[in-house]
């Protein structure tokens, strides 16, 4: 399908041509965005448990949107394009962005590389994998880099992706890390990937505050809505707001007394260690004695495992692994998605090669 414009009025997605694989669902949506009806519910995805629905009224959804605008200091109003899937948040905001701007918006069917051509949009939300995808292709890149904004959110980004974005380098856009969820129709943070190059996420408006209890981080959306928001993310807060994100408590080890972050691991791991691996992530099992000790689950068996085990030997105790297992089943490369284990079943591992 070629890139379609869709125009912010009811008549306007009569260009939607019906081989668009959202076809009757992108047609609801804008329908029901004209009617008088409530609006229809947000689901989640389901990556970090069953799928929820999530409600919200027309004001919820604008001030979102317009909170999104002063963010990027967006005047006049971006033009975006939407290459992601509407059945969840990040999609269905970027279609409510247009209409509520009364922008034009583009439409490409969602993949994993959308970007074919020349494109007239200046905005729009990605994944990182689609991103890395993306500047596979001269093509891909070259109208990227014509944009004002990339906004990446659904997944963390790995090494390989910013030493991508770095050696792509463009004026412009400028590429932008976000921080939300379903709960907050998407991003209540931000850190900037390019060109600047930030890790922590500071809130997109001075009324979004943050605290971290012992559930994990708390989000204070006044503008959005009247209570909290209780997320699983743990990290820091910094005495300037800022949040850095270190992982989920619902995936927290302890070994031997000391709390071990997978996702901290597997960040160090990505960052450092300077050969091709499978996809992987850590966790744990139990341990008589320690509590939990540390597993590395892979996609596949490694084809090098010296390099692998000679850096992790030089790591604190309690982050070795102690033993290994390949499950393809845990991981999604085509939404770049792990459905991670918290602990393994004993008959699945193996010791961790020692030679």
């Amino acid at each position: 399908m070629a890139p379609v414009i869709l125009n912010p009025s009811p008549a306007g997605i009569q260009n939607l041509p019906n081989e668009h694989p959202e076809y009757e669902l992108f047609v609801r949506i804008w329908d029901n965005w004209f009617s008088s009806d409530p609006l229809m519910p947000f689901t989640t995805s389901g990556s970090s448990g069953a799928p929820k629905e999530y409600h919200f009224n027309r004001n919820q959804v604008r001030t979102s949107a317009q909170l999104t605008a002063s963010w990027l200091q967006a005047s006049p109003p971006l033009n975006w394009l939407l290459c992601l899937p509407i059945s969840f948040v990040a999609g269905r905001m970027v279609l409510y962005r247009a209409l509520i701007s009364n922008t034009p918006l583009q439409v490409l069917i969602p993949k994993a590389q959308p970007i074919e051509g020349p494109l007239l949009s200046n905005a729009v939300s990605l994944t990182p994998a689609m991103l890395a995808e993306a500047l596979k292709s001269q093509t891909a890149a070259n109208a990227l880099s014509k944009f004002q904004h990339i906004l990446l959110g659904g997944g963390q980004l790995n090494r390989q992706l910013e030493m991508a974005i770095e050696s792509w380098s463009p004026i412009l856009p400028q590429i932008w890390h976000t921080y939300g969820m379903t709960e907050t129709l998407t991003h209540v943070g931000a850190r900037q990937v390019s060109p600047k190059k930030e890790i922590r996420f500071k809130p997109i408006d001075p009324s979004i505050q943050w605290n971290l209890n012992a559930q994990g981080l708390e989000i204070f959306h006044p503008k959005l809505q009247k209570e909290p928001i209780q997320t699983s993310d743990a990290g820091e807060i910094s005495n300037n707001g800022e949040f850095l994100w270190t992982g989920r408590m619902d995936f927290l080890l302890k070994v031997g007394g000391k709390k071990v972050w997978p996702e901290v691991l597997e960040r160090k791991l990505i960052h450092e260690y300077d050969r091709r691996l499978p996809n992987f992530y850590f966790s744990g099992t139990p341990h008589d004695t320690l509590g939990h000790s540390i597993v590395m689950v892979f996609q596949e068996e490694p084809q090098e495992w010296e390099g692998l085990i000679a850096y992790i030997r030089k790591w604190h105790g309690a982050d070795r692994p102690s033993q290994y297992c390949i499950r393809p089943q845990d991981f999604d490369t085509s939404k770049d998605k792990i459905k991670r284990q918290k602990t393994l079943a004993k008959e699945d591992l193996k010791p961790w090669p020692t030679r």
